[in-house]
């Protein structure tokens, strides 16, 4: 394979239809042993992160779940069971489950505790990955609350300064209500980009941006292929708010700072040990959910008109950019690149469930 070329054009993509791409999904899920409702809810996060247009985390992520349903890493039909419980908190063990499931159950939850105490603040153990932690968050401002969601990973990038890939990028992401507008969602991770963003590279061989990830011997790459770790925002900023989150979800949950990686030829039945942290904060509880929701929608306006700097055509909220592409993929389809393709055809192939034909 030729080197990536930073000046090379879009790769080639299929638009293949929303709906025919999530009916898929769920019927791939469902021959690899999970229920019905467990399949449709993860459809249902990935289908949400698809229409947003972030790539790393949508139907991209179905082959890696594929294997790791195949190697036990993921349970199929898991015992989801709430280890410990007060009005405001749980301790969630997810019993190797998918990690959408484990985590719109701790959702739930969270939302429920919320209504009663306040706040619900739901730890999980024992999960999964667990897709674009949006989904999640959004869950709870859908409910007039705030939604705050964290999960650990697996070690993707170095601390600031190190050179060695030892620690989680511990994404993390909030919603609050609004009326006006489109929900605020703020989805990130304490690195530069997420690192499903080389993987996409590989698939497509073209460059990385600039400054998001190290080559072994901690230079600055933009080659997808000697890339090892991403590098965190904001230089020692993001690395310090990457300790802060991967301690909430991680080890507050009693799970390792940063998830597990299975050794090659050792996944059988492997633990990822993912952990998550999710949050519902009822605003009615603090102050009146409307005048909240008011407040908020003002603020973005103020945004919105306010004047622009140089080189800047608009000032956008967070979450606003991922929002207007939903009607466009949801008109024209979902855009998937050649190598995805190909896996996502091979899978159907070997399952028994034919690949949807293009938009």
């Amino acid at each position: 394979m030729s080197p990536p070329d930073a000046a090379a054009g879009a790769p080639q993509e299929t638009r293949v239809p929303y709906e025919a791409l999530d009916d898929f999904t769920r019927r791939v899920l469902e021959r690899l042993g999970l229920p019905s409702a467990d399949a449709e809810t993860v459809t249902a996060v990935l289908s949400q992160t698809n229409l947003r247009g972030v790539e790393t985390h949508g139907t991209d992520m179905l082959p890696i779940y594929v294997g790791r349903l195949r190697h036990g890493i993921i349970k199929p039909t898991p015992k989801m069971t709430i280890v410990k419980e007060t009005a405001a908190m749980a301790l969630i063990d997810g019993d190797q489950g998918a990690g959408q499931v484990t985590s719109v159950f701790a959702m739930n939850t969270a939302i429920d505790k919320a209504r009663q105490a306040g706040i619900g603040w739901v730890n999980v153990r024992n999960s999964n990955h667990q897709g674009a932690l949006a989904y999640y968050s959004l869950m709870a401002a859908e409910q007039g609350m705030i939604g705050i969601t964290s999960s650990t990973t697996t070690t993707v990038m170095v601390p600031w300064g190190s050179r060695e890939a030892i620690a989680s990028n511990a994404p993390m992401a909030y919603a609050l209500p609004s009326d006006r507008y489109e929900t605020p969602v703020l989805d990130m991770a304490s690195s530069v980009h997420a690192y499903g963003k080389v993987r996409l590279a590989q698939e497509r061989n073209v460059a990385l941006p600039e400054g998001m990830a190290v080559d072994a011997e901690g230079n600055l790459t933009i080659d997808p292929f000697k890339a090892v770790a991403a590098v965190s925002f904001g230089d020692y900023k993001g690395s310090g708010l990457m300790m802060v989150f991967a301690a909430l979800s991680g080890l507050l949950s009693g799970e390792p700072f940063t998830a597990q990686r299975p050794a090659a030829g050792q996944e059988k039945g492997f633990a990822a040990q993912v952990a998550h942290l999710l949050v519902a904060v009822n605003v009615e509880s603090f102050t009146d959910l409307g005048e909240f929701k008011t407040s908020l929608d003002d603020v973005i306006a103020g945004w919105k008109r306010s004047a622009l700097r140089p080189g800047f055509d608009e000032v956008f909220y967070p979450g606003e950019i991922e929002w207007r592409r939903v009607p466009e993929r949801k008109a024209n389809g979902i855009p998937v690149n050649e190598s995805l393709l190909s896996e996502l055809k091979a899978v159907g192939q070997d399952l028994g469930v034919p690949f949807p034909e293009a938009a």
